[in-house]
């Protein structure tokens, strides 16, 4: 008599004990998916190269840290747990109703196939209308983001109305893509229920009119049919839902896809010897090449001009070599090639002084010495090689005064001056100069000029200057036109093969009187230039702080 009570004693307590064990199974796992996902992606942004945030908005690079990380921590885990335990409801009802009535399996067999199909038919246009919803978040994001960093300038030209309207049709879109995933998925949904009544009423008419069956496993097989048909459908939405998640998680995990890295010795890089094989970039696949077959060889403290005109490619080439942009062809620095190396790592090797000095938010000092490497020692004898001391002393706080806003309480000239003392504090084995005087005062720039020359004179050096002054002591000359080498070598021979290099050279003389008879004659030649430049510089410096 106890028989049937002990079996349901019995799976009741295998469901208390199972159930929490099914749940912590689960959620252990999503926490270590939703872990390891996230490390890749912020790994991934964070050594991703500046052309990545060319192309992707940053409506895009928020869409997947919020909305698709967010997916994939809450709702997908739940909707997988719900997605397997409806499944199985489903396949133990069915199976109970096909063992109480065998003749429903003529049935459920061709139904079930055509469930299947109809899924693999509507995930196919399902995935497409999913990718175009979360892409249409991009520009809402985007939108948000550039309002509420322009809002001053927006409300300043009395915009507002533009920027609403803007955002009023970013989010038109959004709505129209969710209206047409709702709908075709409404179309799916209705589908199934027709599955499902075909699958009841064929349930109802082998019951009746198939003779043997008692009244009690008529019933049972009929309420399981009936609760299949809400059961069923609820388990196949579950299952498109995770779908649509997973390709959430994919479009994540494509920002985590591989980086690997290769740790280069510790003294690394000990010489600073760059050469550059076969360099070509475009900023896209289809684009054409803005550089193409760039090849040079930079000994450790040389130093070497790049010159072209205006669009030529130089700073495009200094770029390249930073790993701002996907290139092709080889980068060495002492023999280690940069696909080998971790772009931080890399990056690590140079200096850089740009047109355009980047300013952080933050004291001076973290501005100097973001590492927090260096003593107040080290910091004010960089300061007093810039010449930078007085201008610091009379900021209110000295090194620890705030910078907002790009420092606009600093003139251009001093924001070079204080990219220098960067430098100095940090002396890496290459130093890259784009155009680093080009918005300065004569005094400034041949001050600048003057202490490279003197404290990076062990350094590898790769100026692009439109000043002709910097490249006087130049051991090479680089000449760019159209993205490819024009002429490249000594200063000497540049000059008597290249037309192009002669315009850049206003004063010829400078090149013609010192012709290439050895490397001892053109070094000394080159000093004797430095000495009488350096010499008059400190003139006009001293005269004009008289």
């Amino acid at each position: 008599n106890y028989y049937y009570f002990y079996i349901y004693v019995g799976l009741a307590d295998s469901f208390f004990v199972l159930d929490p064990i099914r749940g912590l199974l689960l959620i252990h796992s999503a926490i270590r998916v939703s872990d390891t996902l996230s490390r890749g992606m912020l790994r991934a942004i964070l050594h991703a190269p500046a052309s990545f945030f060319l192309e992707k908005q940053p409506g895009y690079i928020i869409n997947r840290f919020s909305k698709d990380v967010a997916i994939t921590d809450d709702q997908l885990p739940l909707a997988i747990f719900d997605y397997f335990q409806l499944f199985l409801i489903v396949l133990g009802a069915v199976t109970v109703v096909s063992a109480m009535i065998p003749w429903t399996m003529l049935v459920t067999l061709p139904l079930g196939i055509s469930c299947m199909v109809l899924r693999h038919y509507f995930l196919r246009t399902f995935r497409q209308l999913k990718q175009m919803e979360s892409e249409a978040k991009n520009p809402i994001f985007a939108h948000i983001v550039a309002t509420l960093k322009g809002l001053w300038t927006i409300r300043a030209f009395s915009r507002d109305d533009y920027f609403e309207n803007i955002f009023h049709q970013a989010l038109d879109i959004h709505t129209a893509t969710w209206f047409l995933y709702l709908s075709a998925l409404r179309w799916f949904q209705m589908r199934i229920d027709i599955i499902f009544t075909l699958f009841i009423t064929a349930v109802t008419f082998i019951s009746v009119g198939v003779k043997g069956y008692s009244e009690g496993s008529i019933a049972i097989a009929l309420t399981l049919a009936m609760n299949i048909m809400s059961t069923f459908q609820w388990a196949i939405n579950t299952s498109i839902e995770v779908e649509g998640m997973v390709s959430a998680g994919h479009s994540a995990a494509e920002e985590s896809s591989g980086f690997v890295v290769t740790p280069p010795p510790p003294d690394w890089p000990s010489a600073g010897h760059l050469e550059v094989v076969n360099l070509s970039m475009r900023h896209s696949p289809t684009a054409p090449y803005v550089l193409q077959n760039i090849s040079f060889n930079v000994q450790q403290g040389q130093k070497m001009a790049i010159l072209g005109r205006t669009g030529a490619g130089k700073s495009t080439l200094l770029a390249c070599l930073l790993l701002q942009r996907d290139v092709e062809g080889e980068v060495r620095i002492d023999g280690l090639s940069a696909r080998n190396v971790a772009p931080y790592t890399w990056r690590s090797a140079f200096q850089v002084i740009t047109q355009k000095i980047f300013i952080f938010t933050g004291t001076l000092r973290k501005n100097l010495d973001p590492y927090g490497r260096c003593n107040d020692e080290e910091i004010w004898k960089a300061i007093d090689l810039a010449g930078l001391r007085d201008v610091v002393e009379a900021l209110p706080g000295g090194l620890d005064v705030m910078l907002v806003e790009g420092g606009w309480v600093l003139s251009e000239g001093q924001k070079q001056l204080l990219s220098l003392v960067r430098c100095l504090l940090y002396k890496a084995r290459i130093l890259l100069l784009d155009e680093p005087t080009a918005n300065l005062d004569q005094i400034t720039a041949q001050t600048m000029m003057r202490i490279i020359r003197k404290e990076f004179k062990d350094c590898t050096i790769l100026v692009s200057e439109h000043r002709i002054r910097a490249i006087y002591d130049c051991n090479q000359i680089l000449v760019l036109e159209d993205g490819k080498v024009r002429e490249y070598g000594t200063a000497q021979v540049v000059f008597k093969k290249s037309a192009l290099f002669r315009e850049f050279v206003p004063d010829t003389g400078s090149f013609r009187g010192h012709p290439v008879r050895s490397s001892m004659t053109l070094r000394h030649s080159i000093k004797h230039i430095s000495l009488q430049e350096e010499l008059a510089e400190d003139d006009i410096i001293q005269e004009t702080r008289l």
